[in-house]
């Protein structure tokens, strides 16, 4: 009998495979399990009938997901068209779950027995080739969006440090990891056991009033929980970001050293710390940083938070620790018993978010400035938020806010992977 020939797929067909197949491998990398049997399946819940693309399970996190290759000039309007789906859902998340478990038996053994149905968090996360206008986004801003620019971002992301990507992750899905269990269990919010280092006082170090200057031992694994690393081809949205994407190479250049040396790199990391980083004495007693005159030996306290410790310089030697799908045996043990030299600036009570992107900003060009790596796309981004009125920074925010809108949109080269769309001189 002969064998019935295979259909050959559409390139729309094989561009919405593609499309698919690349969120699905930012979840899977990140420790997600995609769930069984929901995806294009119809359920109809407070009186509208839909249906998920897709839907991602982590612990007791549950994601659902949308997908759409619509054309730009109706990618909002397919977004308009879901959003009272979504806001009855984000309404009354706990009838929803009852009903889509009760609808897909399959979906309902993939969630976690260790917790309570009270316990669950949903999400939902809408994801498109073009990007949504800031005007549909906002109709319903607990939605998650993320254009095609942003899958590439996490594609890289999560292609290089896989789990270690989850914290970033939940960061742009809006989620808490506090509201994220672990085997059942979830986290205090306490500070962590403290970490050794040295306070130097406010007069020798010659920084802003305010701010605080430590040396300190951390393992790699509290820096990847708590670490944020401001990418200009990332998902934030500014025109003053800076640092450049994560390089696997060079990522696999330094994991293969460490597992060749065993040891520690020697030289020190350089990190920011938020306000209310605790300093203690031996005894446990608060330190007040004013009144000291010399160098003095602390306790660090870093609060169990994520997205809290800016990582200025050594983001390869950091990130170098990830945790692998597959994680690598000797990797996982140096990630909790290995201590890296960190020295950290702590900011003064009440510092805004604005005066944080800046300090670091100088600070990342103070550090480079020297490098081959110092290129003038880096002093650019730079530019714009340091000296935010300059002729060279303004004109990178128009150009930036013609190629999301109007005649130009969709033209002009936002990311370093967008090799076939005209490159921007500012």
């Amino acid at each position: 009998m002969a064998k019935t020939k295979k259909r050959r797929l559409t390139a729309a067909e094989k561009k919405d495979r593609t499309f698919k197949s690349q969120v699905r491998s930012i979840f899977r990398k990140s420790g997600f399990t995609r769930a069984p049997d929901v995806s294009d399946r119809e359920f109809t819940f407070e009186g509208t009938t839909s249906d998920f693309d897709d839907a991602f399970v982590y612990e007791n996190l549950i994601v659902l997901c949308e997908y759409t290759l619509s054309k730009a000039t109706y990618t909002g309007q397919h977004f308009k068209n879901k959003i009272h789906l979504y806001k009855k859902i984000y309404d009354e998340p706990k009838q929803f779950l009852e009903l889509y478990r009760e609808r897909f038996p399959k979906f309902d053994k993939s969630i976690s027995t260790n917790y309570h149905k009270d316990q669950l968090k949903l999400q939902i996360a809408y994801f498109s080739e073009h990007e949504l206008t800031s005007a549909h986004s906002g109709l319903e801003p607990r939605v998650a969006t993320a254009w095609w620019g942003v899958i590439q971002y996490f594609r890289g992301l999560t292609n290089t440090v896989e789990r270690s990507a989850r914290y970033e992750l939940l960061h742009f899905l809006g989620v808490s990891p506090s509201e994220v269990g672990e085997k059942g269990t979830f986290d205090t919010g306490e500070a962590e056991t403290p970490h050794p280092g040295s306070l130097l006082p406010e007069a020798h170090s010659e920084f802003p009033e305010g701010y605080k200057v430590i040396s300190f031992y951390v393992t790699p694994n509290a820096l990847l929980k708590r670490a944020y690393v401001l990418r200009h081809d990332g998902w934030r949205d500014s025109d003053g970001l800076y640092q450049r994407m994560i390089d696997k190479r060079k990522i696999s250049s330094i994991r293969s050293h460490l597992k060749e040396k065993r040891r520690v790199f020697v030289n020190n990391v350089v990190v920011t710390l938020p306000p209310d980083t605790r300093l203690d004495d031996s005894g446990g007693e608060e330190i007040k940083p004013a009144a000291i005159g010399e160098t003095t030996s602390v306790d660090v306290r870093l609060r169990d938070r994520p997205n809290s410790v800016g990582i200025i310089d050594g983001q390869h030697r950091i990130f170098a620790y990830y945790e692998g799908v597959n994680d690598d045996r000797d990797i996982a043990a140096f990630r909790n018993r290995q201590n890296i030299l960190a020295t950290g600036i702590i900011y003064p009570k009440n510092t805004s978010d604005e005066d944080k992107m800046k300090f670091e900003a100088e600070l990342f060009l103070e550090i480079n400035s020297n490098q081959n790596s110092a290129k003038s796309d880096l002093k650019q981004a730079i530019s714009v938020t340091v000296r935010p009125f300059s002729v060279d920074s303004l004109g990178k925010r128009v150009v930036n806010d013609l190629s999301k809108q109007g005649p130009l949109e969709g033209l002009l080269q936002r990311n370093y992977f967008e090799t076939s769309l005209l490159k921007r001189l500012v």
